[in-house]
Order: C-alpha cells, then sequence, then structure tokens
C-alpha cells in the first residue's frame, strides 16, 4: 500500500488525498481519493492482521492554509476535487456505503475498506473519541489506536530529541499508551467466537462488493441475536433493507421485522432505512438520514419520541412548521405527566389548546381560583377560554359572573339568552341592537315567538336576516300584509313562490301575480293576469322585461329574461293581442316585434 505523496507538508497542495493498492498477483493498481469523494486526507495506514483484504486508513479534515503565490496552481487543482465532494456523496442514493457520514469530522477519522483484485469498497467509518491521536493497526474486531500523553514535561523532552507527534504524516513518532477501540459493525460481539467474527467480515465484505446472494451465503450458519444485531446494523449503515429485513427475522426481532415492512410506503430509501435504524438504536444515524432526505417531519417525530424537546421544537419552527402546534401540545402533554404544571400550560397556549386543555389541569388539580385568575389574565387576548369561563359559572349559578365573562368575551348570543331566560327583554332588546349580531336577534325572535309576541319575533326576524321564518310566522298568524312585504324583502325564491301560492289559495290574485312575478315566474304571472283581467298590472309586468334591456327572442320561439325565465315569444304575442282587444295601444306597439307572424316588422295597432 502506497499513499501518493505522504510526506509531512504544513501547505494543503502537497497531498493528493490518494490511497493505491497494487495486487502483485494480478499486477493491477486500484486507487480511492479521499479527498474528492470524502473531502479528507490519508494519513496512515494498516492492513487487518488476519483478514489480507481489510485495509484501514486513518484520515483527517482537509483544511486549506495559507501558502506562497507558488502554491496557487495547486490550490485551484484542490479546489476542484473538493467541488466535486457533494457530487459523490449522493452517489449512494440507491444504497450502499454512505461517504458523506463522518466526512465533516474534525478529529481523526479511521476509514475500513476492502480491497480485492477488482475494486477497493469504503466498508465502514471509525471516528476516534477525543484524546486519542493515531491508527496503530486493526485486527477485527478492534482497532488499536495510540492515546496522547497529556504530560507536557514528557512532550518537551521528547521534542529535543525527536520529531513531536503529528497527523499529517504517516508513521509519525507519538508518545502515550495503545488501546483497542471496537469498530462499529462488531458492537456487542466483541467476545464473539472467531467463526462469527469471520462470517460477518465476509458478509459485510460482500455488501460492500454488492454481492446479495454472496452476503446471505457467508451469515447462512451465523447464530446468536448479537451476531445477527451486528450484521442488520451493517445492512443499515449501507442502506440494505432486503438483507436487514433477513437479519431481523433472524435474530426475532418483531418489531424492527415490522417497521422495515412498514416503511416501504415511503418514497425516499434513507427515510426507509431510518425507520429500521431507530429499532436497532441507531439514532444518530436515523436522524441523519432524516436530515439528508428533507423528511424533516419523520425527524420531528423521532426527536419528540427521544423526549428531546427542544430540538424536536427547533426542527418543528424552522423545517415542519404543520406540526409546530401538534409538536408544542405533545411537549405540554409531556410537561403535565412529569408535573410541570407551569411549563405544559404554556405549551397548551402556544397549541391554541388553553380553552380546554389548560381548565381541565386546573379543575383535575381542583384550582378553581387559580382557573379564575388565569382566565382573568388572558380575558383580552383569548375570547374562547373567556366564553368557557362563561359557560362553567353559568352551569354551577354564578350568573353575574357569567354575563361579565361573556360580555369580555363578547359572546353576545350568549348574553341575549341569558336576559331572556331572566325575562330581561328591554335589556335582550337593546344588546341585539346595539351589537346587531344575527344570531343573538334569530334567539330573541325565537324567544319573543314562543311567548307570542308576534310583532317583535317579526321585527327580530327581519333584523337576523331570516326572512323565511318570519314570513312563516306571519302566514300562520293571518298576518297578509306582513307576509307579502316580508316575502318581497327576502328577494328568496323560495320564500316568494310559498307566499304566492298561499295567496293564490286565499283568493288575492294580484298579491299572488306580483310575487309569481318577483320570483322570475313571468308566465305564471302574466297567464294570472290574464285570467283575472288585471290590465295595469301586466302592463306592468311588460314594461319590466323591456325596462331590462337583456330579453330577446329565440329561434325556437322563446326568450330568456333578465330574471332567468323562459318567456314563449308566442305568449307575449297573446299578451299584444291583449292588450289590442282592450284598446291599449301603446302596449301594442312596445310588444309588435313578438309577433309571431313578423317578428322583425313593426305592426300598426293604431285604431
Amino acid at each position: 500500500l502506497t499513499p501518493f505523496n505522504s510526506t509531512p507538508t504544513s501547505t494543503f497542495s502537497a497531498p493528493l488525498g490518494v490511497v493505491a493498492v497494487w495486487d502483485v498477483d494480478a499486477d493491477v493498481v486500484l486507487s480511492f481519493d479521499f479527498l474528492r469523494r470524502c473531502g479528507r486526507v490519508p494519513e496512515t495506514f494498516g492492513w487487518d492482521a488476519r483478514v489480507g483484504s481489510l485495509l484501514g486508513v486513518q484520515t483527517g479534515k482537509a483544511e486549506k492554509t495559507d501558502g506562497g503565490d507558488d502554491d496557487d496552481d495547486d490550490d485551484a487543482g484542490e479546489d476542484k476535487k473538493l467541488k466535486t465532494l457533494e457530487d459523490h456523496r449522493d452517489d449512494d442514493d440507491e444504497g450502499g456505503f454512505d461517504l458523506s457520514r463522518d466526512a465533516d469530522n474534525p478529529g481523526v477519522v479511521v476509514y475500513t475498506l476492502f480491497a480485492t483484485s477488482t475494486a477497493i469498497a469504503p466498508q465502514e467509518t471509525h471516528p476516534l473519541p477525543p484524546g486519542y491521536e493515531a491508527l496503530l493497526g486493526l485486527r477485527a474486531p478492534s482497532l488499536y489506536v495510540c492515546k496522547k500523553n497529556r504530560d507536557e514535561n514528557v512532550a518537551e523532552a521528547s521534542s529535543s530529541s525527536s520529531p513531536s507527534p503529528s497527523r499529517s504524516g504517516g508513521g509519525a513518532k507519538t508518545d502515550g499508551v495503545c488501546f483497542s477501540i471496537t469498530m462499529r459493525d462488531f458492537a456487542g460481539v466483541e467476545s464473539a467466537s472467531s467463526e462469527t467474527i469471520d462470517a460477518l467480515i465476509a458478509f459485510a465484505m460482500k455488501l460492500a462488493m454488492k454481492d446479495h446472494d454472496g452476503a446471505y451465503k457467508a451469515v447462512k450458519t451465523m447464530t446468536g441475536a448479537a451476531a445477527w444485531r451486528a450484521a442488520a446494523r451493517g445492512c443499515i449503515r449501507n442502506k440494505r433493507l432486503e438483507a436487514a429485513e433477513f437479519c431481523l427475522g433472524n435474530m426475532g426481532h418483531l418489531r424492527g421485522a415490522r417497521a422495515a415492512r412498514d416503511a416501504r410506503k415511503e418514497p425516499e430509501l434513507d427515510a426507509r432505512v431510518a425507520a429500521v435504524a431507530v429499532h436497532l438504536g441507531l439514532v444518530e444515524e436515523a436522524e441523519r438520514l432524516y436530515e439528508r432526505c428533507g423528511r424533516h417531519d419523520l425527524l420531528n417525530e423521532l426527536l419528540q419520541a427521544s423526549g428531546r424537546w427542544d430540538e424536536a421544537l427547533r426542527v418543528a419552527s424552522a423545517r415542519d412548521r404543520i406540526h409546530l402546534k401538534t409538536t408544542h401540545y405533545n411537549r405540554a402533554k409531556h410537561l403535565e405527566t412529569t408535573g410541570d404544571a407551569r411549563g405544559a400550560i404554556e405549551g397548551y397556549e402556544r397549541a391554541g389548546r388553553a380553552a380546554d386543555e389548560v381548565m381541565r389541569l386546573f379543575f383535575q388539580r381542583g384550582d378553581v381560583d387559580g382557573a379564575e385568575a388565569y382566565v382573568t389574565s388572558r380575558s383580552g387576548h383569548d375570547a374562547k377560554l373567556t366564553r368557557w369561563w362563561g359557560k362553567y359559572c353559568e352551569s354551577v349559578g354564578e350568573t353575574e359572573r357569567a354575563m361579565v365573562a361573556y360580555e369580555h368575551a363578547k359572546d353576545y348570543l350568549s348574553l341575549t339568552r341569558m336576559y331572556a331566560a331572566a325575562g330581561e327583554w328591554d335589556a335582550a332588546e337593546k344588546i341585539v341592537k346595539d351589537a346587531d349580531d344575527a344570531a343573538a336577534a334569530f334567539h330573541l325572535a325565537r324567544s319573543f315567538e314562543a311567548r307570542d309576541a308576534t310583532s317583535e319575533a317579526l321585527e327580530f326576524f327581519e333584523l337576523s336576516g331570516r326572512y323565511g321564518h318570519a314570513a312563516r310566522l306571519a302566514r300562520l298568524r293571518g298576518m297578509d300584509g306582513e307576509l307579502f312585504a316580508l316575502a318581497l324583502k327576502s328577494r328568496q325564491r323560495r320564500t316568494m313562490l310559498d307566499a304566492a301560492a298561499y295567496f293564490l289559495e286565499s283568493g288575492d290574485v294580484s298579491k299572488a301575480a306580483t310575487l309569481f312575478h318577483a320570483a322570475g315566474s313571468r308566465e305564471r304571472a302574466i297567464e294570472l293576469c290574464f285570467a283575472s283581467g288585471l290590465h295595469d298590472q301586466l302592463a306592468g309586468f311588460i314594461d319590466d322585461v323591456l325596462a331590462a334591456g337583456k330579453t330577446s327572442p329565440g329561434e325556437d320561439g322563446t326568450s330568456t329574461d333578465a330574471g332567468g325565465g323562459v318567456v314563449d315569444a308566442a305568449l307575449l304575442a297573446r299578451c299584444a293581442e291583449y292588450f289590442a282587444a282592450n284598446g291599449r295601444a301603446s302596449e301594442v306597439r312596445s310588444l309588435s316585434h313578438w309577433s309571431p307572424y313578423d317578428r322583425v316588422g313593426v305592426v300598426n295597432a293604431d285604431p
């Protein structure tokens, strides 16, 4: 193994960031460009002591430092390589190792890779904990690293006789103690048998090389829930859901297997992988995947389920505002269960649920005085809450306090209802007229109707705009004049037709014809005028039609008038004949163009 240009340097342009492997038997050189694909620079490396194809490479974050003018061209070349990093970070969208994981880690990150005669495939990343400086070697399932020497005197003494420890070059001398760190894919199986370790390594290698059949065969004989869990975690990190589902089934993880099946409905691969990762304890991995695929709604749910409410609220406020109130509500429920009443109240307020949840909280604790003080403090800001308090006071017989609450909430319907129930009709009428509240006026009208105060009921039905109720009451009480006036004023077709039918039944053809005409039933009104000899009224109807200016004869002998009704041209011709027979020449001339014999000509109707 030879990292190109690995000489220690303080400038950015010296290390090319490429690790190359020469297969002696096949005489093939394969390389992996860490700088271009991960944004990192190789520092030192080592082969696994037992598995010949497993390679570990220690890397550092690529950071540009100030250099001379001679380095400008080289810096430009390295900048060009860094620009392609984002492109390569998306290469794993269809599954495979995620190169963006730990790429921005400012510390030391060890990459493990499988090197064969055909490819170099990244297997996992292993960030070194703070205080650990260099990779010394590896033997699965462990990495062997050096811990920094914290004794400054020893460091100074060693600096006078040997080069100081450095992470920029391979093989630099380091002072400290050797420690072992378990690789991510082997967490929980550190003490497993060599056969299990070999099976897991073969499984990871086949997954990295995208040989699924080979991966299944590698772990076919493996036993033990811990080993299967380790294999499943490797599948998640490589985004191999089918293999992960296979591993979950073998370890008897029913919830995880169910999550893998349910996750198929999610369109994003990262979201499907994250749903399974949660059940395997890879919460940080799931968060990163949800963030990466833009599923902030699922990230919000995960943070809530983890009890990280502040983070959930930050995500909801910035990226998932449609669920912001829901997040506040869920947080308030959590705080309530922990006994933090003040925090729960604040959450319910922000969720818009103060009127029901905060009051429930107070009354569950038996703190009625506290509830009243809370309502009073918010009386000018939350009408719904104040109205709720008024209803409560009314339910326990506190009439005056209820009225005060209703007045603050501007609930004129409830005020009118209470005054009407108490028989204070003058006060109720004053509230309705001052507030101009249709609902309150309607309630007062029904109350007057119930006590047979017909005139007052008609007044407030009309004030509320409920002309149908007013017409019904007037017809029931035999108040024909009021019924006729209300029907015309309503401009409601159904109300006018019902009133017209009533007047026609009672023999008042003139009012019936007027209402039919106003409701748009022109032909019915004209027929009634013919039958009852209402010459002047008929002339008025015809004038209305002609004055509208929207009536034109059709080819089928009909016309659509301004009221939306269809009028037969022959009927209008009959009107002309009717007026002629009754000596009304001016009306005949105005209707002459409706003659069935000559629609466009002018009939001389002069005597």
